[in-house]
């Protein structure tokens, strides 16, 4: 069997998901940069991105969390497509997207009722940063909706091998985006100057019109996924399928999630420079992160639907080329950053008044260039965790993750920002705890019992 068998597979899954999901996360960039650029001195403008960092950080655990329940049941849609059984893939969607729209109420709507004491534990400063926060997180909790529907639309179509059409329904939503947040974070065409709000309107509205795009597609697209007006009844059957392996995956990237937001809490003592530094920063990781998740993503529903079949050693393949495909991606963009780091700090932090104040583009520049060395160890991770999800293998990564970031990573920099090296202690920990937790990935992964996963 040769090193490339399989290579041109992969690739055709693999490039819309990377384009797709680094799409998504450039426009969270841009967001950032366009409500930077709104109307302000420095210090309006740092404020500003502090409370963006603050309510985008918190509202994105509940997408998280629901990220990894797509993830979860891209592993059972694609088993079952695998294996022929397309009535029972068809089911398992459209459970699926019942339970998106239920999350949605419980992870979205909800959590906004405690908007005022969740912003408050960030410790923002009365006024700009506290009100920016506050009203940016009540749109995308009563807007999560949009966004939770078009993760799952986009899994199902990942589950089968579909990767045009996320491809283009990201695209939708990013091009809708950078719209929206020109004529609502600036008031042009006749509409009311919302500043950075408008930045979470825009957002909401863009992905409205992507699910919609989505759900038509998917009334005709191919028989495994494909949704009519009949059908919809809850199944326990069905919903537990799904949510016995997407559960375990959603906690699993929820703890990747809330160990960022403990990190924050960490260096929130160092003030408001530090905190939209680490904002613009944990930004560019996205970007380089998402693409990683692209090939994750397809490494997840290849790697299903050959453990289905039977082809184990091909299953093997599709997550040592992913593998190496990832850490190519996100070595470039680590190159990129560290080279770049003032450059793109400012890029995503303009004022009309000026560039952001020098310590904060000097905080978010040392960020960068610590936290790219983490980005190998991550980018093995993020395949390897995906890798075992699609086989079925859902326990061990959520382990994993959870003692890596929360008994290590959290206590570590906590520890290092009390040393000599301060807030860069912070940094150094993502370096150390990523690099130990790729480690124990590759210890696991070799041992092959995600192999022997199957799921029913």
């Amino acid at each position: 069997m040769g090193a490339f068998a399989g290579l041109g597979t992969l690739l055709r899954l693999g490039v819309p998901l990377v384009a797709g999901m680094g799409g998504r996360a450039f426009v969270n960039l841009l967001d950032l940069a366009m409500v930077g650029a709104f109307r302000g001195d420095q210090r309006t403008a740092e404020l500003t991105i502090s409370g963006v960092t603050i309510a985008s950080l918190v509202i994105t655990v509940p997408l998280v969390f629901v990220n990894g329940i797509s993830n979860g049941t891209v592993a059972v849609i694609a088993q079952q497509f695998g294996a022929g059984n397309m009535r029972r893939a068809n089911q398992s969607a459209r459970q699926s997207l019942l339970l998106g729209l239920v999350l949605s109420v419980l992870l979205g709507v909800l959590p906004a009722l405690a908007t005022t004491p969740i912003v408050a534990a960030f410790e923002p400063s009365a006024g700009i940063e506290r009100d920016v926060a506050e009203e940016y997180f009540l749109i995308m909790s009563h807007g999560a909706v949009t966004g939770f529907l078009l993760m799952q639309i986009t899994a199902n179509m990942r589950a089968i091998g579909m990767g045009m059409w996320p491809m283009a329904l990201m695209l939708i939503s990013n091009a809708g985006n950078i719209v929206g947040n020109y004529v609502l974070i600036y008031g042009k065409w006749g509409f009311p100057e919302l500043g950075a709000p408008g930045a979470a309107w825009s957002t909401v509205i863009a992905r409205g019109v992507s699910v919609a795009v989505g759900l038509a597609v998917l009334s005709r697209a191919h028989p495994a996924i494909r949704i009519g007006w009949g059908g919809w009844k809850p199944r326990a059957r069905f919903l537990g399928r799904v949510a016995s392996v997407g559960l375990p995956v959603a906690m699993q990237w929820t703890v990747r999630m809330v160990a960022m937001l403990l990190v924050l809490l960490v260096v929130a003592p160092f003030g408001a420079a530090v905190k939209a530094a680490y904002g613009i920063g944990t930004r560019l990781d996205t970007l380089a992160v998402f693409a990683g998740l692209g090939w994750g993503g397809a490494c997840a529903a290849l790697l299903g639907q050959r453990l289905a079949r039977g082809r184990i050693q091909l299953a093997r393949l599709v997550a040592a080329q992913s593998a190496v495909l990832n850490v190519l991606t996100m070595a470039l963009a680590g190159v990129v950053y560290f080279v770049f780091a003032e450059t793109l700090i400012r890029l995503f932090s303009l004022s009309v008044e000026g560039d952001l104040d020098p310590g904060s583009v000097a905080e978010g520049a040392r960020y960068l260039r610590i936290v790219v060395w983490s980005y190998p160890g991550y980018a093995l991770a993020i395949v390897w965790a995906h890798g075992m999800n699609g086989a079925g293998s859902v326990k061990t990564p959520l382990l994993i993750d959870a003692v890596g970031l929360l008994a290590v990573q959290v206590p570590l920099a906590w520890w290092l920002t009390h040393t000599d090296l301060g807030v860069d202690g912070a940094w150094w920990a993502l370096v150390v705890s990523q690099s130990l937790i790729a480690l124990v990935y590759w210890w696991v992964f070799r041992g092959g019992a995600w192999e022997r996963k199957r799921l029913r």
